[in-house]
C-alpha cells in the first residue's frame, strides 16, 4: 500500500508541476499573446464561469465532463496564483501551504485532541477558530455579498445559529413563514398594492424558506436550482413535442 501511494504523490506532484510549467510557458517571454496580457482583474469573470460550470458537471451527474471541468477551474486557480507571482504579491507555494495548514488547524478534531458530537458541531468549531483566527467577534464578516442571494441567505443562517443569535426551531420558523404568507394574501387582494411592503415581505419570506432549509439539513440554494432544473427540463420537453 505504502508503494502505491508513493506512486500516486509521484504522479500528483508532476502532474501539478506540469500544470504550472505550462502556464509559466504561456506567460513568458515567447509565450500566447492572449494569456500574457490576462490580469487577475481580467481572469475573475472566466474564473466565475469555471466554477458555474463544474456545479452544471454535478447536477447533471456528467462524471466525464465534471474532469474536465475540474481540470479548467484548476488552471484558472494556478494561472492567478502565477499572475500575483509574477506581481510579487504571493507564490503558488504559499496558496498550498496556506490552505493545508488552514484546513489542519480547522480540524482539530481530525489532527489534534478536539472531541465533537456530530457534524452541527464541526460547524461550529471552524467559525469559532475561524473568528479567532481573524481576531473578528461579528460572526457574519467574511461572508461575501457576491454571492447568489439565497446561498448569502443560507451562509447567514448558519453563522447566526453558530453564534446563538438565531434560536427559533422548525416550528417557529414555519409559524413567521404562515403569518407572513397571510399579510401577503391581505396586501394583494387589496385595490391599491404597496409594492415596497409585498417587495420586504417576499423578501422576508425567502429568508425563512431559506432559515427553514438549513434548519432541515438542506440548503436553499441548491434547492432552487434543483427546481428550475426541473422546470427547464419539463417546459423544453413540451416544445419539443409540440414541434
Amino acid at each position: 500500500m505504502k508503494s502505491r501511494n508513493n506512486g500516486k504523490e509521484a504522479s500528483i506532484k508532476e502532474g501539478f508541476w506540469k500544470l504550472y510549467k505550462i502556464i509559466s510557458t504561456l506567460r513568458g517571454p515567447d509565450g500566447c499573446p492572449w494569456d500574457r496580457l490576462q490580469t487577475k482583474e481580467t481572469l475573475r469573470m472566466y474564473l466565475l464561469e469555471e466554477a458555474y460550470e463544474v456545479l452544471d458537471a454535478i447536477e447533471r451527474q456528467d462524471v466525464n465532463e465534471l474532469c474536465k471541468e475540474l481540470g479548467d477551474l484548476l488552471f484558472h486557480i494556478v494561472f492567478i496564483s502565477k499572475v500575483s507571482e509574477e506581481d510579487n504579491e504571493f507564490t503558488l507555494e504559499e496558496v498550498l501551504k496556506n490552505i493545508s495548514e488552514k484546513m489542519i488547524r480547522r480540524h482539530p478534531h481530525v489532527f489534534g485532541n478536539k472531541k465533537v458530537d456530530g457534524p452541527e458541531e464541526v460547524i461550529e468549531n471552524w467559525y469559532k477558530i475561524k473568528r479567532k483566527e481573524e481576531g473578528k467577534k461579528d460572526p457574519f464578516s467574511g461572508i461575501p455579498s457576491s454571492l447568489p442571494a439565497l446561498l448569502w441567505a443560507h451562509r447567514i443562517a448558519e453563522r447566526g445559529k453558530s453564534a446563538g443569535i438565531f434560536d427559533m426551531d422548525v416550528k417557529e420558523t414555519m409559524e413567521h413563514i404562515r403569518k407572513d404568507l397571510s399579510t401577503l394574501n391581505g396586501l394583494i387582494l387589496r385595490k391599491e398594492r404597496d409594492h415596497e411592503k409585498i417587495s420586504e415581505l417576499i423578501g422576508r419570506l425567502l429568508f425563512y424558506l431559506s432559515f427553514l432549509s438549513k434548519a432541515l439539513g438542506l440548503n436553499s440554494e441548491s434547492i432552487l436550482r434543483e427546481m428550475n432544473r426541473k422546470v427547464a427540463f419539463q417546459i423544453q420537453k413540451g416544445f419539443n413535442t409540440k414541434h
